[in-house]
């Protein structure tokens, strides 16, 4: 038994993973890295957002591996002039570069939060989460202006 499921149902799966993955990285990770590192946090900030920018990098490159081999099967069966036609491939080559971009986003994310409240004075706190929730929103914009043009082609 197989199903046909909307690309745009995907996104479901970025919301499931934080919802496992922060409480994961509070009360697994952090506790390891503490106990290895000796830092409160387990990483500082800094680290965090590294870490979150190193497995971004690892999920584009999952991302083109992925796309490469749906383009062979674009080709070998011969769908390449076919823009309507469903790719016979599983979501389940998918799952991977969501699931690390998740993990990614939670790194990048939390340690940029942890920035504003930290780092900046008091009296900044409210900007600097409001130029964080501005980049996350501008970001979603471009993401969805992007995929808007691509449909218009």
């Amino acid at each position: 038994m197989s199903f046909i499921l909307p690309p745009a149902s995907l996104s479901v799966i970025i919301t499931l993973a934080a919802m496992v993955f922060v409480p994961i990285c509070n009360y697994i990770f952090v506790p390891i890295a503490r106990r290895l590192t000796g830092i409160p946090l387990g990483l500082t900030m800094l680290q965090r957002i590294r870490a979150g920018m190193y497995l971004s990098v690892i999920c584009i490159v999952i991302t083109a591996l992925v796309e490469a081999q749906r383009l062979r099967i674009v080709r070998e069966i011969g769908l390449v002039d076919l823009p309507d036609a469903v790719v016979p491939m599983s979501m389940w080559w998918l799952l991977p570069q969501y699931l690390i971009y998740e993990i990614s986003d939670v790194f990048t994310m939390v340690g940029l939060q942890e920035i504003f409240y930290d780092q900046t004075p008091d009296g900044m706190r409210s900007i600097g989460c409001a130029i964080f929730l501005s980049i996350v929103g501008i970001g979603s914009f471009l993401s969805s202006a992007i995929i808007s043009m691509v449909e218009c082609t």
